[in-house]
């Protein structure tokens, strides 16, 4: 398997509406290039995210994997529970609300290859990268937390422009080294550094970055720039 796209879920039954179409359309694309399965977690959803992902799953023609967590364990939770149901060479980790281009995940496979890198994180504030039409709260949060992740690490993470990013490619060699110690959102940004204090070697691709369509964020922007700060102090 080349590919395992890493996918959790909590209450997205409306995000559902794009994202497992668009999971569908991405695999009839690659299926030449790209043998590839899903891993679909549903970290304890109320509404019906389990049951149509799973109604869904049975019906496609590659492997599609959907866990349920209950209780909830969070974005980081999520993560670390779905790793072990993975068997690609490469794990996506991607976002339910489809908030950067699926169209994008050759892109970072191929940066991976050629950069003989363990991690490839996608960012909207490089200079190729775009953020479109974004709540001006989370991209202040992600654009300075960044900037301090930057400082903070010094040469190793000066290559680097985002470290709030949830859409990134692992090795599945690397994954289990860098699983988060955090459940919550922060879990993306510490999988980074983890890498990077790990002297993992780690690329950038440019993406674009929009809001969501359908449903609503679960970040807590307060919460989660507190537990940035605190984060940093401990580095």
């Amino acid at each position: 398997m080349d590919l395992t796209l890493l996918i959790p879920m909590h209450d997205e039954e409306e995000a559902l509406e794009d994202l497992l179409p668009a999971l569908a359309t991405f695999h009839a694309e690659h299926a030449v290039d790209i043998a590839m399965e899903a891993v679909l977690v549903d970290d304890g959803s109320k509404d019906h995210t389990f049951e149509r992902a799973w109604t869904w799953a049975e019906g496609q023609h590659f492997p599609v994997k959907v866990i349920r967590l209950n209780p909830r364990e969070g974005l980081g939770g999520a993560i670390s529970q779905g790793v072990s149901f993975c068997t690609g060479r490469w794990i996506v980790t991607y976002d339910a609300d489809m908030s950067y281009p699926l169209g994008d995940v050759p892109r970072l496979l191929e940066r991976g290859e050629s950069a003989g890198a363990q991690v490839v994180t996608a960012s909207p504030w490089s200079d190729e990268g775009r953020a479109i039409d974004l709540d001006r709260r989370r991209e202040g949060i992600s654009r300075w937390a960044s900037r301090l992740y930057r400082w903070r690490l010094g040469r190793r993470g000066r290559h680097l422009t985002c470290f709030t990013c949830g859409f990134r490619a692992y090795t599945k060699d690397a994954m289990p080294r860098l699983l988060p110690k955090n459940k919550g959102f922060l879990a993306t940004a510490e999988m980074l550094v983890r890498a990077l204090k790990a002297d993992m070697t780690v690329a950038e691709v440019a993406s674009t970055l929009r809001p969501r369509v359908r449903g609503r964020s679960k970040m807590r922007v307060v919460r989660t720039a507190i537990s940035h700060v605190l984060f940093l102090i401990r580095l």
